[in-house]
C-alpha cells in the first residue's frame, strides 16, 4: 500500500511538471502573439525607427564613413626606453583636433593637410613580456599591466595605434610619425651617444683582434721549433683551434655592432607594418543602431498606446 502511494505521489509530481511547462509555453506564445499584434497595431511609430536605424547602419558600415585604426609596432634601438618615446607619442596626440582639420598635427608630422584630416586619436600601448624572457607577450591595450619580479613591460617594444574615420592612407601617417621621432631634439642626442658608443665597441674589438694576431704571430715563432716532435705538435693544434676558437668570437661580436649600424641606423624603427582594422564589424554597427533605435521606437509606441493609462495612474 506504501509502494502504491509512492507510485501516486511521483506520478502525481511528474503531472503538475507537465502542467506548469505547458502553462509556461502557452504563457509565452500568447505574450509573443501580443508583441506581434502590438507591433501591428503601432507600426506607423516602430517602422520609421527601424528605417532609421537600418539607414544609418549602412551609412556607419560604408568604407568612406567607418572607423578604423591602423597598428605597427616600434623598435628602440638607442640608448632610451618605451616610456620615453611613449611620452613624445602621447604628446603628439594631444595635436588632434578633426574639429579643426587636424591643422596642428599636419604642420608637426610635415604632412598634408587631407592626409590626416580624418584622424580622430593616436595612441601607443606598452608590449608585455611575461617572465622576463625577452618574448612578446601581448600587448597591454587596456593598460591595466602592473609589473612585478617575473613580468614587465618591454622597453625596446612599443606599439602604436592610429584612429581614423574613413579612407586613409595610414603607411604615410605611420612614416611621418616615425619621421617626427627621429628628428626630435631629445632623442637625436640618445641616437648620437648611441653610435658613438657602437663605434667604441668596435674600434675596442679592433685592437683586440690586433693583440690577438700580433700574440698569436710571436707565439708560432717561438714554437715553431717544438713542430718537429709529435707530441708537441698536438699542443700546437689544440692552441691553433683556441685561438681562432676566440678570433671567431670577436669578429662575431664586431659584425653584429656593426650590423646594429647598418640595419638600425635611428634610434626609433619599424619593427612590423601598418595593420588596418575595422574599429566595429558591421554585425555590430548594425545591432547597436538598429537595437538602439528599435528599443526607442517601442518605448514611444508604449507611451502613446497606453497614455490614457498612465494619465490615470499619474493623476491617481
Amino acid at each position: 500500500m506504501e509502494k502504491g502511494n509512492k507510485e501516486m505521489d511521483l506520478f502525481e509530481l511528474i503531472n503538475r511538471g507537465i502542467n506548469l511547462f505547458r502553462t509556461i509555453i502557452i504563457k509565452c506564445w500568447n505574450f509573443l502573439l501580443s508583441l506581434i499584434k502590438f507591433h501591428f497595431k503601432n507600426i506607423i511609430i516602430i517602422l520609421p525607427f527601424l528605417i532609421i536605424g537600418v539607414s544609418l547602419s549602412v551609412y556607419k558600415s560604408m568604407k568612406e564613413n567607418r572607423k578604423q585604426f591602423a597598428e605597427f609596432m616600434l623598435q628602440i634601438n638607442g640608448n632610451t626606453d618605451s616610456y620615453e618615446v611613449s611620452d613624445i607619442i602621447r604628446v603628439l596626440g594631444q595635436t588632434i583636433n578633426p574639429d579643426t582639420g587636424n591643422v596642428v598635427f599636419a604642420q608637426t608630422l610635415k604632412i598634408d593637410n587631407y592626409v590626416v584630416k580624418k584622424v580622430y586619436a593616436l595612441n601607443p600601448f606598452f608590449v608585455i613580456d611575461l617572465n622576463n624572457n625577452k618574448t612578446r607577450d601581448y600587448v597591454d591595450y587596456g593598460n591595466s599591466f602592473r609589473e612585478d619580479t617575473l613580468n614587465s613591460r618591454m622597453g625596446n617594444f612599443l606599439s602604436v595605434r592610429i584612429y581614423a574615420k574613413g579612407v586613409t592612407n595610414f603607411q604615410e601617417i605611420q612614416q611621418k610619425i616615425v619621421d617626427y621621432l627621429i628628428r626630435n631634439p631629445y632623442l637625436i642626442g640618445v641616437e648620437q651617444e648611441r653610435i658613438k658608443s657602437l663605434q667604441e665597441r668596435i674600434q675596442a674589438l679592433d685592437i683586440e683582434i690586433m693583440a690577438l694576431d700580433s700574440l698569436r704571430k710571436e707565439q708560432l715563432r717561438n714554437k715553431n721549433n717544438l713542430a718537429l716532435q709529435l707530441d708537441k705538435s698536438s699542443v700546437i693544434l689544440g692552441e691553433e683551434s683556441s685561438y681562432y676558437k676566440e678570433m671567431i668570437e670577436i669578429k662575431n661580436q664586431k659584425n653584429n655592432l656593426q650590423a646594429k649600424l647598418i640595419l638600425q641606423p635611428n634610434v626609433v624603427s619599424v619593427y612590423s607594418g601598418v595593420t588596418v582594422q575595422a574599429d566595429k564589424s558591421t554585425i555590430s554597427i548594425f545591432v547597436k543602431n538598429v537595437g538602439l533605435l528599435y528599443a526607442f521606437g517601442l518605448f514611444l509606441a508604449f507611451i502613446v498606446y497606453y497614455r490614457k493609462r498612465i494619465k490615470a495612474l499619474l493623476k491617481d
